[in-house]
């Protein structure tokens, strides 16, 4: 493997482990500010309409993922199969 492949799966993998700690990171944000609402709710401290997660927050996070996705692959492709001149 010439250096320049071997600098390409480097930058792939960084970019993986990145994004794979990013996600489980929005993830835990989420999951624990559920629990939090679902909490408040219990306690009668909060309506469901004053949610911290609303339906807007979901179709956003959707919405990210589905745009991550596309850039991770326009990336990593551009990187794989980049034209050796």
């Amino acid at each position: 493997m010439n250096k320049k492949r071997r600098f390409h799966a480097v930058v792939i993998i960084v970019v993986a482990v990145l994004a794979i700690l990013l996600n489980a990171a929005v993830a835990h944000l989420i999951y624990s500010a559920m629990e939090l609402d679902a909490q408040r709710i219990t306690d009668h401290v909060i309506t469901p309409d004053q949610r911290t997660i609303t339906e807007n927050v979901i179709v956003g996070l959707i919405l990210a993922v589905a745009l991550q996705s596309v850039g991770f692959v326009l990336v990593f492709t551009r990187f794989i199969f980049e034209d050796e001149k």
